[in-house]
């Protein structure tokens, strides 16, 4: 019955390597204005099923609004491909993932300041505790159905996160907090959107097996990871969802 069912979307890691920063760069255009950047091709063939969904999330990995603007191994990407990604459907950003301090933290703060402006809601990373407190985890109502959203990430690449500010890592007792403050706060569904695992194995890892065991313990209902940026194999029961990767 569509009156009680909510979908939600998840798409991969979107990323910005140098290939893709080249690809996007008008010609002739500067490479240091945001402006210059054309992402309007990126989306495009999954407009659709995004604005479908009654939620669209997506794992942003990389600072924006901080050039000059580069490829791996520091991310930074140009805040064109945000605005895009939102015009195109996705509600909500993930931001716990390793390579949001790329920037340090000048680079986050700028990141924050970016999905500010765009009205674009985000999770994971926050200017100070306080945020962190009053923003995690992000709640929907859909449908009479009222969804938790949380996101962490497993480390930032050993760049430390500078005070005040503060990225949800994969800290047992800090993430058991964020499920009661869910439960507290009358979630009917807690959906968790961890970063995690190996790149590029195609199975699980035994660290992400005895994540998404706590997970569900708590009381976790759909779980869904990233950063190995291919798909993982999946759990699918009748009360639980769980798609590694």
């Amino acid at each position: 019955n569509v009156l009680d069912t909510v979908s939600l979307t998840f798409i991969g890691d979107v990323m910005q390597h140098g290939k893709q920063l080249r690809s996007a760069l008008s010609e002739n255009a500067d490479p240091d204005n945001p402006l210059s950047y054309n992402y309007s091709l990126v989306f495009k063939h999954i407009k659709d099923k995004l604005q479908a969904a009654d939620l669209a999330v997506a794992n942003m990995e990389f600072p924006l609004g901080s050039p000059p603007y580069s490829g791996y191994p520091l991310f930074s990407a140009p805040e064109s491909i945000a605005w895009e990604a939102k015009e195109c459907g996705i509600d909500l950003f993930l931001l716990a993932n390793n390579h949001i301090m790329d920037k340090g933290k000048k680079g986050l703060l700028n990141t924050l300041d970016v999905y500010e402006k765009m009205g674009g809601r985000y999770i994971g990373a926050y200017r100070n505790p306080n945020d962190e407190k009053l923003l995690n985890p992000v709640f929907y109502n859909i449908k009479g159905i009222r969804l938790a959203v949380l996101n962490f990430t497993y480390g930032t690449n050993g760049i430390p996160v500078a005070p005040p500010c503060k990225v949800n890592t994969m800290d047992s007792l800090h993430v058991k907090e964020c499920i009661g403050r869910a439960r507290k706060m009358g979630a009917d569904i807690i959906i968790c959107a961890p970063h995690w695992g190996e790149e590029y194995q195609l199975q699980p890892s035994g660290i992400q097996k005895r994540w998404a065991r706590m997970l569900q313990r708590e009381g976790v209902k759909v779980i869904v990871g990233s950063h190995p940026h291919v798909p993982q194999s999946a759990e699918i029961y009748r009360d639980r969802i769980l798609f590694y990767s």
